[in-house]
């Protein structure tokens, strides 16, 4: 993308002023502080709220959010490319289940999903037993509150979800993810897992190191 050269800020979708969702995608350039409004051919996400977004390298990636009911898609967009493409994926496998407001982080090539809400019963994506996915409680009712961590390896040859068992998965845990705030501390150490219910204002870590 030779006429928008890095450092640059993208940001894509939202909500406008009268609340009505939008799929535009913006960039600012850090060192002129000049915003441009870009389009890009491709497998391009819909209008959308409520999701979250990391950068890979040159690589920007979207999951989740409302598109009127809650998305477990995933879409790429490699600004590094002359002419950048919009790209859809992360189909392989068992997927996260729709969400929004969750958090989001990226440590060493691997994307990191955790918690969010979701008004899309799970019984429809997941394979796993009720009462594994339910904690041996009756399934919530809608909304429900995630509470579960998933990563996906976008270095690999063919990505690929995979569920991290280190948190009680809906309501039922201690933690709660709505809302959830990710970032990555430092490479070696800990992701910023959220702010949540009941522990309000206690931050939640996960040590990523091997």
């Amino acid at each position: 993308m030779e006429d928008h050269p890095q450092p640059c800020l993208a940001v894509f979708g939202g909500r406008d002023s009268s609340n009505a969702p939008l799929a535009d995608l913006w960039v600012l350039n850090i060192i002129t502080s000049r915003w441009f409004r870009l389009e890009f051919p491709g497998d391009a996400p819909t209008a959308r709220s409520g999701h979250a977004a990391v950068s890979v390298g040159d690589r920007m990636w979207i999951f989740g959010g409302s598109t009127g009911e809650d998305s477990n898609e995933l879409y790429s967009l490699d600004f590094s490319a002359k002419t950048p493409k919009w790209a859809k994926g992360g189909d392989v496998g068992e997927r996260p289940e729709p969400r929004r407001f969750h958090g989001m982080a990226v440590a060493g090539g691997v994307i990191y999903i955790f918690g969010g809400s979701s008004s899309v019963g799970a019984d429809s994506l997941s394979t796993r037993p009720a009462a594994d996915r339910y904690g041996g409680h009756k399934p919530p009712s809608d909304p429900i509150r995630l509470n579960d961590l998933w990563a996906l390896d976008v270095t690999a040859s063919r990505p690929a979800w995979v569920r991290h068992d280190t948190v009680t998965k809906y309501r039922y845990g201690p933690f709660e993810g709505i809302g959830a705030s990710s970032t990555v501390l430092h490479r070696a150490g800990g992701i910023l897992a959220g702010l949540g219910k009941p522990q309000k204002h206690t931050p939640q870590t996960l040590d990523h190191a091997p």
